[in-house]
């Protein structure tokens, strides 16, 4: 099944093309993961059954805030969300995607003339260790600013949004014995992901290229990630950039 629909993907590749936000049909347009349900015979929806919710929520998000000259390039990442919903995953998913939040907060440091401070969030080596460092260089940034418009700033968006992604991975991670896993209505299962992708939307507001490319591995990164290896991968990409 899978071969099938790689060949409908490679041979369709010149007409799919994917819009933001969610549609009423395919009439109207169709997103990254209306079109996973299209590729896999599903009935139109965002959410399809058989993906992985965490995947789905970081795919949703950079699909929805990319730029629409580039957001055709995930449709060949599509094919890999089908089938990875796994509930034994979550927690890898959602450390995951904290990493990719606190290296997507580097990049947007850097991108911003802040090297000395990206190369300290990225040489975090625990989850822990990087929530932290985010929440140093804030409160550091935002005294360096003056008046309300320290809260908004690109940089502040995204070390708060990489703090919250940390923050939510590391909750999961002591909370399995709760009620749905500890997802609540103010942290749903989601939260890191949806995190993650909030800090590449900032990248790619800056105009950042390198985060695209990071958004598009991410994706298929997640979806063959084994169980455990988040960490492995965070300092896989370290050593990759000699951080």
């Amino acid at each position: 099944m899978s071969k099938s629909i790689g060949k409908a993907v490679n041979s369709n590749t010149t007409r799919l093309h994917l819009t933001a936000g969610s549609h009423a049909s395919r009439d109207e347009g169709t997103c990254a993961l209306e079109m996973v349900a299209w590729l896999s015979g599903a009935p139109h929806t965002d959410r399809p059954t058989g993906v992985c919710p965490i995947i789905a929520a970081f795919v949703r998000g950079i699909n929805d805030s990319a730029n629409e000259s580039t957001r055709d390039e995930l449709i060949p990442h599509l094919t890999v969300l089908i089938g990875t919903i796994d509930p034994a995953m979550q927690q890898s998913r959602n450390e995951f995607f904290a990493w990719q939040a606190i290296h997507a907060a580097g990049v947007v440091l850097r991108g911003e003339g802040k090297n000395r401070f990206g190369r300290f969030l990225g040489a975090s080596t625990t989850l822990e260790e990087a929530r932290g460092r985010a929440e140093r260089i804030r409160e550091i940034m935002r005294g360096r600013e003056k008046g309300v418009e320290r809260h908004f700033t690109p940089i502040d968006r995204a070390l708060y949004h990489a703090h919250r992604a940390a923050n939510c991975a590391l909750w999961f991670a002591r909370s399995s014995h709760l009620p749905f896993g500890g997802a609540t209505s103010m942290t749903p299962e989601t939260a890191s992901a949806d995190s993650s992708a909030s800090v590449f939307a900032i990248a790619f507001e800056l105009g950042i290229a390198e985060a695209w490319s990071m958004a598009l591995q991410a994706t298929g990164a997640a979806a063959g990630l084994e169980n455990g290896a988040a960490h492995r991968w965070h300092q896989t990409e370290c050593d990759r950039h000699g951080k």
